[in-house]
Order: C-alpha cells, then structure tokens, then sequence
C-alpha cells in the first residue's frame, strides 16, 4: 500500500464502522443504498468560530445532532481550552493535530493517528504550523463548544 493512501484507508475504516454501526437514533444503512463521494464532490461549508475552516458532514449534521464530517483547518489555527456537551472520536488524515488535555502536555497527531474525547473533558485542538489539518470526527451529538474561563 502506498504510504500516501494509508490514512485515507483508515478515514474510510473508521467512518464505515461508525456508519454502519446503528444506533437507536440511528438506524443502520439499509442493505439496497449506498453513498460514494469523491474528495472532488464534498460539499465543504464555513465552519463557525473558526477563521479560514470549514467542514464537509458526511451524515447528520453538527447544527442538528449526532454526525460524522471532515474538518479542514489552516495550518496555524489554535483553539484554547475548551469542551464539548457530546463526546467525539477522530482520525487525522493530513497535516499535524496537535491536542492536550487540561493539565497534560499536548501531543502531535500525524496521518492516521486517532484520538477521542468524553464529554465535558476540557482540551486544546491546534493544527500545526506548515501544513493544513483535514480530519475525520464522529461526534455523539451536536456541535458545541465551552470555552474554558482564563485564569
């Protein structure tokens, strides 16, 4: 496999998984449908709060409920302490995440790195400086963010 190709795979893994799962609010891919989109066919929007990101839902979306979707930042993008209501697990699949946990020291995640986060647990997100961040995240319900109080 060509090195390039592996974090699209894991991308790919990862959402079908979680895709296909089902759940209560909802149910599993019925058997007779199918969605394929080409990167060139994504339908990237304005992701709010962030200056130069956006986002490309690949089910649900983050305004409504429980999703799945592509994020893409500019290198250099930082997002101070901060949680979720939902928790939400991802995969990078280009660039360098850099994520810490209140009081941890922050951790680079190159292509095909995973991470994930309960909810409530209070974390920076910044997408190293040289390179643009694309990254899968499933999260459990919808997109909100609690800025943590300065001290």
């Amino acid at each position: 496999m060509h090195p390039r190709t592996f974090p699209t795979v894991v991308v790919l893994i990862a959402a079908a998984a979680v895709a296909t799962a089902g759940t209560p609010d909802r149910p599993a891919i019925p058997k007779d449908q199918a969605q394929i989109w080409p990167a060139s066919q994504m339908r990237w929007e304005p992701m709010p709060g962030i200056d130069g990101a956006t986002q490309a839902p690949l089910w649900g979306h983050p305004s409504n409920g429980e999703y799945g979707a592509l994020y893409r930042w500019p290198a250099g993008t930082t997002v101070p302490l901060h949680s979720h209501t939902h928790g939400d697990h991802g995969v990078i699949v280009s660039g360098t995440l850099v994520l810490a946990t209140e009081g941890k020291p922050a951790v680079e995640l190159g292509p095909g790195s995973y991470f994930s986060f309960g909810s409530g647990v209070r974390h920076t997100t910044a997408c190293k400086a040289g390179a643009d961040c694309l990254f899968f995240v499933h999260r459990e319900g919808k997109f909100d963010v609690t800025m943590a109080e300065k001290k």
